[in-house]
């Protein structure tokens, strides 16, 4: 968990402190070599990171019951305002800067108003993805 809260506290520090994001969640398994989970949530977003052998990701998904499970990487929301392929899904500060600059918009494109066709694109992107990786 001390590589979700380094980076955290390094690039994020706008979801700590009580502020607009809280704590929902927050796991960690000694199994694979320690894996984390620890999730933030507004209340139109939620952020999901995850440390999963020795790599960290960030999921996002929009809070509320048309959320369903489905969590999407921040490398397909990144491209879903760029255009542009994302070389990997690992967490990185250029994630964190992406995010902290975009985050009014994210929230928008997860708002419930937005959620169906924001869904449909991200299903779209990640099609794509899928087969650009393996063809």
């Amino acid at each position: 968990m001390d590589e979700i809260t380094n980076f955290v506290k390094a690039y994020l520090p706008f979801l700590l402190g009580g502020g607009k994001y809280k704590v929902e969640e927050a796991d960690e398994t000694s199994e694979n070599g320690s894996n984390s989970v620890v999730v933030f949530s507004s209340e139109k977003l939620r952020l999901r990171f995850v440390t999963d052998r020795r790599q960290l990701f960030l999921d996002l998904q929009p809070v509320g019951p048309e959320s369903g499970k489905e969590w999407y990487s921040i490398d397909l929301v990144r491209r879903l305002f760029t255009g542009k392929r994302e070389p990997s899904a690992v967490l990185d500060p250029s994630f964190a800067e992406f995010l902290r600059d975009r985050i009014g918009d994210i929230e928008q494109k997860f708002d419930a108003t937005e959620w169906s066709s924001t869904k449909a694109e991200l299903k779209a992107l990640k099609r794509v993805r899928s087969k650009e990786m393996f063809g």
